[in-house]
């Protein structure tokens, strides 16, 4: 059984249901984001927001083990980078 979750992504399309879906199972969640603004209204009061990037590895790290799970739905998704520095950023996010 699931206790605590980490949700990577969460503000994505699939966390959106995935985070939903843990809040019904009452599982203690907590969600990380690159913008806390696009939370939706309801989950406020129902799950642990943190902020960051998921290219930060010191962010990353400092949340330790404490999760039973992680769900890692992060993703950086463009059609076509536009800069090399986008390019970098692109793969960061969704190969290393």
């Amino acid at each position: 059984m699931i206790n605590s979750a980490l949700v990577t992504g969460g503000n994505s399309f699939i966390g959106i249901h995935l985070v939903s879906e843990l809040i019904r199972r009452d599982v203690s969640t907590s969600v990380y984001v690159r913008c806390i603004k696009t939370i939706p209204d309801e989950w406020i009061g129902k799950v642990k927001v943190i902020e960051g990037d998921i290219i930060d590895n010191n962010s990353l790290l400092n949340l330790g083990d404490k999760f039973d799970v992680v769900f890692h739905l992060a993703a950086y998704v463009h059609k076509t980078p536009k800069s090399d520095d986008e390019k970098k950023y692109v793969f960061a996010v969704n190969v290393e």
